[in-house]
């Protein structure tokens, strides 16, 4: 049975995801006899922390049985600035940064649960919850009863199910360390504006992206298919590359070992920069399990705020290129680079050699970068209407810094994938028990 912890990242009020996902905590301790701590991560120092305490101390009332934490703000900082002494400091934003951050959002979560003394971690994000809490007419599905059943399993351990016939090359003593599922609702990239005037726009903005063309319309047919029904039956698929079609997402996961090696990339408002640790295992032949147990992803359509379109956008840009680049890794197979029958799945030596690579192209080939961010301006964006046109415009003025600082990004990651273990071997060290209590 896994050792694990049970994460939500926030930066904002979320009573209706903890009143939710605590019915898992209890479905663990009720079916397996484990008890999985319940922590609630806050990135933002706001009225919000007051609000979610109020909710966990009603929740500990509630279930008097469940070990919950409350990581706040304060205690990040004191936990990582304390961590990180005796030259290690440099990495601090990549835990606690000032802005928003998705790939230094996993990495806490990475880190504190070392720091626990677990060697798995569930991952639930704020924004989401149960699909049965949402719609009440379907079964009660625990994507947490998957992740269980499944996590730290041996492929050998599994040979007599339907994923044994999917699992390929995958060398039989690998264990799965990565189950997970989707969001259902609306989620993907907010591109509303432009499909409601013209598909062909969005297609183009893919192709821009990166994306391969012959698979641009039906990708984009299944992304923004919003009259789906939720899935009710239970499907498992295994994953064995990048480019299996079935892969999780990060708010919808569980996961063990890995992070105890391959950190995300930390960058500022930069979208999927949290999938590189995932996409990087698969590249190395580590299996993943990929489930149908969905969860309900909350989405508030924003009014056209121009503070805040150009923020989404640039997110989107910085996504193009770190997508670009890094797919230089995700399309090599460095299972059979390190040797498919290999001891260790992933080792200091395997490390180095991915660090060096981002190393490499971290600073190549600027030009093109840069006329990425211009096409999308000059062809999506521009064009589009007033509104949206100032959005390009701006983001045009900007594509030398935003260049500039995904530079900055890929080499900090390359320095914090090398110092990775250290960091890891300090926190085994300094339990977050040390810094924080149970909610009483």
């Amino acid at each position: 049975m896994i050792n694990s912890a049970y994460f939500i990242p926030t930066n904002k009020p979320c009573e209706k995801s903890l009143r939710s996902y605590i019915k898992e905590i209890a479905f663990a301790k009720k079916t397996y006899g484990i008890e999985v701590p319940f922590v609630l991560v806050e990135s933002a120092r706001s009225n919000s922390e007051k609000l979610n305490a109020r909710v966990l101390h009603e929740l500990k009332k509630e279930y008097p049985s469940a070990h919950i934490y409350h990581i706040t703000r304060d205690i990040l900082e004191r936990y990582f600035d304390t961590l990180l002494k005796n030259g290690l400091h440099e990495f601090y934003n990549c835990f606690v940064p000032d802005k928003k951050d998705y790939g230094a959002a996993f990495n806490r979560i990475f880190i504190l649960a070392v720091a626990m003394r677990k060697d798995a971690f569930h991952r639930r994000d704020a924004d989401t919850s149960l699909l049965f809490d949402e719609f009440p007419s379907l079964d009660r599905r625990f994507p947490i009863e998957i992740e269980i059943e499944y996590l730290g399993k041996k492929m050998c351990d599994i040979a007599q199910s339907s994923l044994a016939r999917q699992s390929g090359q995958v060398q039989v003593e690998r264990e799965i360390l990565v189950v997970g599922s989707n969001y259902f609702g609306e989620w993907n990239l907010d591109v509303k504006d432009f499909a409601k005037k013209s598909m062909a726009i969005v297609h183009n903005l893919y192709k821009i992206l990166g994306f391969p063309e012959d698979s641009i319309v039906s990708l984009c047919a299944d992304s923004f298919n919003f009259n789906k029904s939720p899935e009710t039956k239970d499907l498992l698929h295994l994953i064995t590359s990048v480019a299996d079609a079935y892969n999780p997402d990060c708010g919808n996961i569980a996961v063990k070992t890995l992070h105890e090696w391959l950190p995300a990339l930390s960058a500022r408002n930069m979208l999927a920069c949290d999938y590189f640790t995932f996409d990087t295992a698969s590249s190395l032949g580590i299996p993943a399990i990929h489930h149908t147990r969905d969860v309900f992803h909350e989405y508030t359509p924003d009014r056209f705020i121009l503070e805040n379109k150009i923020s989404y956008w640039e997110a989107v840009m910085k996504f193009a290129d770190y997508f670009n680049a890094y797919m230089s890794i995700y399309n090599s197979d460095w299972d059979q680079k390190c040797g498919r029958n290999r001891t260790s799945v992933v080792d200091n030596k395997i490390i180095r050699n991915i660090s060096q690579n981002i190393a490499k192209f971290a600073g190549l080939n600027i030009d093109g970068r840069k006329t990425r961010i211009a096409k999308i301006c000059k062809e999506v964006l521009i064009p589009f209407d007033e509104r949206y046109a100032m959005v390009g415009q701006h983001l045009l003025r900007q594509a030398d810094c935003i260049i500039n600082e995904t530079v900055r990004e890929y080499t900090e990651h390359a320095r914090l994938l090398v110092a990775w273990t250290d960091i890891v071997e300090h926190a085994r060290k300094m339990p977050l028990y040390d810094f924080a209590s149970e909610v009483r």
